[in-house]
């Protein structure tokens, strides 16, 4: 943060308002992160049929056919679409930084 003042009182409170936005930012990153990785290693694991020896065995179930087809594999459509969330939530998670840093 560029000044012309080297007062250091004088600065004080902007730089605790740039310290607190960046521990809210670095918050962030690690909230995004977290969700993220926990969506992309749980449903594409899902998605390539790790579940496919349980429902080759016994069949998929009935109520669960509507999201593992025959075979006990993700059906695209709905893997498409939690990716598809993933990237909301980060994206919202996002914005409430812009929200919290003006407050």
């Amino acid at each position: 943060m560029p000044t012309l003042r080297t007062h250091r009182r004088r600065n004080s409170p902007a730089l605790e308002l740039q310290g607190r936005d960046f521990l809210l930012s670095r918050s962030r990153i690690r909230q995004n992160l977290f969700w993220a990785f926990g969506y992309y290693v749980a449903l594409i694991l899902i998605a390539a049929g790790v579940l496919y020896p349980v429902f080759h065995a016994s069949g998929v179930p009935a109520g669960l056919h509507w999201a593992f087809g025959d075979y006990g594999f993700l059906i695209p459509v709905l893997a498409a679409a939690a990716l598809a969330l993933s990237s909301v939530s980060v994206v919202t998670n996002s914005l409430r930084l812009r929200v919290t840093s003006s407050l």
